[in-house]
């Protein structure tokens, strides 16, 4: 199985059951991908969006389902409101620094 360390940094450490208490106040996607990102250097930011690109590439027409079997016990997107490919996709435009 293929290792995604950033994204499961993010996910596992940010989007947890324990986000609402750990994440200052932020209750949005973007606004906990941003606490993530603050102290990230610039390489890892670039990985990480590397990372994005190789887990959809990867998975493609799976995507969904891998990503609910990965992380589905720590992050749910429908909880909110997105899916797992726009939410990859929010990641990768966050640490790419684009709008």
């Amino acid at each position: 199985m293929q290792r995604f360390y950033h994204l499961e940094q993010l996910i596992q450490g940010y989007f947890n059951q324990d986000y609402d208490i750990i994440n200052d106040g932020e209750d949005t996607i973007e606004g906990v991908i941003a606490l993530f990102l603050k102290s990230a250097p610039d390489w890892m930011r670039k990985e990480l969006a590397e990372e994005v690109d190789n887990f959809i590439s990867t998975y493609g027409d799976r995507l969904e389902q891998e990503f609910r079997q990965r992380y589905g016990f720590d992050f749910a997107p429908e909880l909110w409101e997105t899916t797992a490919c726009d939410f990859l996709m929010t990641v990768r435009r966050m640490a790419t620094g684009q709008s």
